[in-house]
């Protein structure tokens, strides 16, 4: 029954979202549309060149000398650490299909300005350029720009171009939500995808008031702080991760303190409830990562000015990732152990540990591969939360659940 349960809500996690893409993504700079009933996911290979000049935006502009650039991508990921301007460009082609169609592109999340032209003309951007390409104010609000019927050309060739701009050289597209085709269905979708995602927000928030409740009733179980400081962390971390903020508020430092904030700290809760839950002992590795993650945070909220900015982009910001992937590591170890001495309902939380691991694996593939794939990390961090959930449920449910358990020895 309470397999049977667990399951149930993957099936309602999992079916909330559904976006009709074509199996074609960009190759070599070319796409080409076809059916207006499909989206046409803009992942792939562009035309690519570091530095600004407004003549790229030009249809006519020859970009055969460019090089290519892979959408999603961060600069820094692609050996150019200190870029500060990159423009992309795109050739694709409409059958008459789309003569009386409204049309549309779906913009990702793009640091730390943009600006898109089609045909030579601007169509939309968030934050501020100056015509030196210098980024005035930030601003990585996503969004869908509706293109002009009479920018369009229909049977010829029509040319995107993409001109971004970043002060601390950590550019670039991160997410594969970047699409075009009709307007209705990009609109249905965003909205969608908008909904969807607050409800799974809600979820963690209502998982961490209702914690936090029984915190409040039974003080000593330290268990159910930590889950619920847990879950108001992840949910900081989901809320700026995929954009929600941005309807609220387009700031960049808005967005980039609370969703790092998320990441690093989410990692020290998780030592904590870990550590807490299966009576583990504490030693130097709950220490090592809980100090390391409050300085991490410290850094991040720390560099108000661009030089300091700099520092964290290219130095601090690599050695929490490093920091972060051995402390994952280390807590699949801790979870083994505790299915191995089959504590607390391990077996579970190890399920919804595995539906985590495979959404996140199934979206760096999609990042590294340039795949159109659905991106699944948020529906899996709500998953692995209520796994937690409900093996905190069965645990205080039973009459022994009082019951102080020694610490098991290291």
């Amino acid at each position: 029954m309470k397999v049977n349960l667990f399951i149930a809500v993957l099936v309602f996690v999992f079916s909330g979202q559904s976006v009709c893409l074509t199996a074609k993504t960009v190759q070599y700079g070319k796409i080409a549309l076809e059916n207006t009933v499909n989206l046409y996911p803009l992942v792939g290979k562009w035309r690519f060149q570091t530095g600004d000049n407004l003549a790229y935006a030009a249809r006519e502009f020859d970009d055969s000398s460019w090089g290519w650039a892979t959408i999603p991508g961060v600069w820094s990921m692609m050996g150019l650490e200190y870029t500060e301007q990159v423009w992309y460009r795109l050739r694709f082609t409409m059958t008459d299909r789309f003569a009386d169609i409204p049309v549309a592109v779906r913009m990702p999340v793009i640091y730390d300005a943009h600006e898109l032209y089609l045909n030579g003309r601007f169509i939309g951007g968030s934050g501020l350029i100056d015509a030196d390409g210098t980024v005035t104010k930030k601003g990585s609000l996503p969004g869908i720009y509706q293109i002009p019927k009479n920018l369009l050309r229909i049977d010829e060739e029509n040319v995107l171009a993409l001109r971004v701009a970043d002060d601390v050289g950590w550019g670039g597209i991160t997410k594969s939500d970047f699409m075009l085709g009709r307007y209705e269905l990009l609109d249905l979708e965003f909205t969608k995808f908008i909904i969807w995602n607050s409800s799974l927000v809600f979820i963690l928030v209502f998982l961490g008031t209702f914690f936090l409740v029984l915190y409040r009733i039974y003080s000593k179980e330290k268990n159910f702080l930590y889950f619920s400081l847990l879950t108001y962390v992840f949910s900081t971390l989901l809320f700026g991760y995929y954009s929600l903020p941005y309807l609220l508020v387009d700031r960049f430092w808005f967005v980039h303190i609370i969703t790092n904030t998320g990441a690093h700290l989410g990692l020290v809760f998780l030592f904590k409830f870990f550590y807490s839950f299966y009576g583990f002992r504490k030693d130097l590795v709950l220490k090592f990562f809980s100090y390391s993650g409050y300085l991490i945070i410290f850094l991040l909220i720390s560099p108000f000015h661009v030089s300091l900015l700099k520092f964290y982009a290219h130095v601090v910001y690599n050695i929490a990732i490093i920091i972060d992937a051995i402390g994952l590591l280390v807590l699949i170890v801790l979870l083994i152990r505790g299915i191995l001495l089959n504590r607390y309902q391990s077996r579970i939380v190890g399920v919804g540990s595995l539906v985590a691991f495979s959404c996140v694996a199934n979206d760096i593939a999609g990042y590294f591969l340039s795949l159109d794939n659905q991106q699944w990390m948020m529906e899996g961090i709500v998953i692995f939360m209520i796994s937690i959930s409900f093996a905190m449920f069965i645990r205080y449910s039973r009459l022994d659940s009082r019951v102080v358990h020694p610490a098991i020895d290291e």
